[in-house]
C-alpha cells in the first residue's frame, strides 16, 4: 500500500526534474478519487499534494504546439489511469475474505489483498514510472 500511496509522489518528482507538466497533472488525478476512499476523511489529505502537484503544472512552461499539448493530454491520462487501476486492483478487484485467529474468537475481512493483487498493482505501478521516466530521458516534447 505505501507503494501505492507514493507513486504519485515519485511521478510528481519524475515530472519536476524534467519539466513535464502532463506527468504533474498525471500524477495529481488520481488523488482526487483517492481522497474519498475513507469514511472517516482521513483520506482528504491527498487533496494537499493534489493541489500542490496541480499549482505546479500551472507555473510550468507549456508548449503551444498542437501535437505536444495532444500528447500531454494522452500521457496524464495514461499515467493517471495506470495508477487508478492499480489502486483498484489492490483495493477492490483482487480481494479475498479471510479470517485470523484472535483472543477470543476470529476477526474476518472480505478486503484482504491477494497475491493476484499485488502482482497486477506493482505491474500498472511500474509501467506509470516507466512511462514518466521515459518521457523525461527521450524529451519528446516541451508540455509533455
Amino acid at each position: 500500500m505505501g507503494v501505492l500511496y507514493a507513486t504519485p509522489g515519485i511521478i510528481g518528482l519524475i515530472g519536476t526534474y524534467g519539466r513535464r507538466r502532463s506527468l504533474l497533472i498525471g500524477a495529481a488525478l488520481p488523488l482526487f478519487p483517492g481522497a474519498i476512499l475513507s469514511w472517516s476523511g482521513v483520506t482528504l489529505l491527498f487533496l494537499v499534494p493534489a493541489g500542490l502537484l496541480l499549482a505546479a503544472a500551472a507555473v510550468a512552461p507549456a508548449s503551444s504546439a498542437p501535437r505536444a499539448l495532444g500528447l500531454g493530454a494522452i500521457r496524464s491520462t495514461v499515467v493517471a489511469g495506470l495508477i487508478l487501476a492499480a489502486g483498484w486492483a489492490a483495493l477492490f478487484g483482487f480481494t479475498e475474505q479471510r479470517c485470523v485467529f484472535i483472543s477470543g474468537g476470529t476477526s474476518c475481512s472480505s478486503a484482504a489483498v491477494t497475491v493476484e493483487g499485488t502482482l497486477v498493482a506493482v505491474s500498472c505501478l511500474a509501467l506509470a514510472v516507466a512511462l514518466a521516466a521515459w518521457t523525461v530521458r527521450t524529451g519528446r516534447d516541451s508540455l509533455g
